[in-house]
């Protein structure tokens, strides 16, 4: 049911560790493997929870301390 997916305008902006960024997310694909793990039916299922997708577009709004190859 798409009604159970719907965006977290909610969500804490998390601490960065010396090696992280932070993205300001202004958009983000949907992988058909995604649905396919949704709805149970993919080979392989990830441990709960499970955050879907890995592509997005956005802006590094902070880098962490180790952090030498973007600003």
């Amino acid at each position: 049911d798409a009604n159970v997916c719907k965006p977290a305008n909610d969500v804490p902006i998390p601490d960065i560790k010396p090696r992280e960024v932070l993205i300001r997310v202004y958009a983000a694909g949907v992988n058909p493997v995604d649905t396919y793990i949704r709805s149970g039916t993919y080979a392989r299922l990830p441990n709960l929870p499970y955050t879907p997708g890995m592509d997005c577009a956005g802006v590094i709004e902070r880098v962490g301390d180790e952090v030498t190859k973007f600003k």
